[in-house]
């Protein structure tokens, strides 16, 4: 991530996906994320950092919004994230 003249966050378009693609590389729902951006506000922070925004009907998160929420990346498709709240 990098900062443009007006200090607001500027992404490379690989480091910013749909949540259907973040749900597939985290290994959770993708009804599951939208619940925790929609109703969980689990996201309020990044939303307000500029690492996650709605475009029409569609959530587009970033790779930073990701890890900051639910850690890294799981290593292979079907492990679940580990919830840092507990």
């Amino acid at each position: 991530m990098s900062k443009n003249q007006k200090g607001e966050a500027v992404f490379l378009i690989s480091q910013v996906m749909t949540t259907k693609e973040a749900s597939k590389l985290w290994g959770i729902s993708d009804s599951h994320l939208r619940n925790m951006l929609n109703r969980f506000k689990k996201f309020d922070n990044q939303i307000e950092r500029g690492l996650v925004r709605k475009s029409e009907s569609t959530w587009l998160v970033t790779d930073m919004a990701m890890r900051e929420v639910l850690g890294e990346q799981p290593t292979n498709s079907g492990k679940k994230y580990i919830n840092k709240d507990k």
